[in-house]
């Protein structure tokens, strides 16, 4: 039998296949090596990018703490230099501190060992003879209520040289409460300062909150009462229910405006006294419907009460106005 000697159509069409999927393979392999270069590449061009940007962030950020580091640098040896300052001003001011109190106790009672301070209360002294004989017992009868009414610390005859009081003469004045502030004005306080001028006594008060230096400190008269000095046995009951009630309204509004606390004081006032002093009355009635008016319309006192504690504080302040006007 005689074969073909030359090669089947077979074995042309597999070697070209080979050939062909071969360089078609090449190809493949050769595109797919250049795209991973070109991959890499990217990725080394992007990790550069973003190793200079994390560096240059990393410079601004070292940069903005060393500036922000001279700054609070600056601002600790400016205060440093006050503090300085301030002693030396402290030292030639405690001369003339009106208080008997030592001035560190009242820090250490009212700010160190308290998580949030009282209402501290001094009553002055009287620049009427008479009133001011009897100046011990009205502070024992205020420091009772004080008791009964709760986050008020009352300071007992706290004012020096009371021996030198007389009738043209009144330590508590609002130079010397001005004095006082000057070294409590981060601790709330109330001062009540009776003036006799000719033949009324005025109720002038000294009142401050936490430390916001001057701009909380005002001075203002909340009552005010005919008064005759030989008359004073009859009238003393109504002046100290009158500081009473001035107490009261101060130590209501500090608790509620600081501490979202509804009022205390009308549910422990005598009904006796507000019947037999109908202008006291009336003053406690004008102060508690002017304190419901400013809850209800004050957006700064509602940022910092839930809906709850409005509620139950427009409740408990209309009670009381309700108890009040009876």
């Amino acid at each position: 039998m005689l074969f073909n000697s030359g090669c089947s159509p077979f074995f042309i069409s597999s070697a070209i296949s080979s050939m062909l999927f071969g360089k078609l393979n090449y190809d493949t392999q050769l595109a797919n090596s250049e795209d991973r270069i070109a991959f890499q590449k990217q990725m080394n061009l992007a990790r550069q990018k973003f190793e200079d940007e994390k560096f240059e962030q990393e410079l601004r950020f070292k940069r903005e703490m060393l500036k922000t580091g001279h700054f609070f640098q600056q601002i600790e040896a400016k205060r440093s230099f006050e503090n300085e300052k301030k002693k030396l001003e402290f030292n030639h001011f405690e001369s003339y501190w009106p208080l008997r109190i030592d001035i560190h106790a009242i820090w250490n009672e009212n700010i160190f060992s308290k998580s949030s301070p009282s209402l501290t209360v001094i009553l002055s002294r009287y620049n009427s003879p008479k009133a001011n004989n009897d100046y011990s017992n009205t502070c024992d009868e205020l420091e009772r209520y004080s008791e009964k009414l709760q986050n008020i610390t009352f300071k007992h005859s706290a004012w020096k040289f009371a021996e030198q009081v007389n009738v043209n003469y009144n330590v508590g004045g609002i130079a010397q409460n001005m004095n006082v502030h000057y070294i409590m004005q981060g601790i709330p306080t109330l001062i009540i300062t009776p003036q006799v001028v000719g033949d009324t006594l005025y109720f002038d008060t000294s009142i401050w909150s936490f430390g916001k230096g001057l701009g909380s400190f005002f001075n203002r008269s909340m009552f005010s009462m005919p008064f005759a000095e030989q008359e004073y046995d009859q009238l003393k009951d109504k002046i100290r229910f009158a500081q009473i009630a001035i107490m009261g309204v101060v130590r209501d509004n500090f608790m509620l405006f600081e501490f979202q606390k509804p009022p205390v004081f009308p549910k422990v006032v005598e009904q006796e006294r507000l019947d037999k002093y109908p202008d006291v009355h009336q003053f406690l009635v004008t102060q508690y419907g002017a304190l419901k008016e400013q809850t209800t319309t004050s957006t700064d006192f509602k940022a910092f009460c839930s809906n709850r504690e409005l509620i139950d504080i427009e409740q408990i302040l209309q009670t009381s106005v309700n108890t009040l006007n009876q």
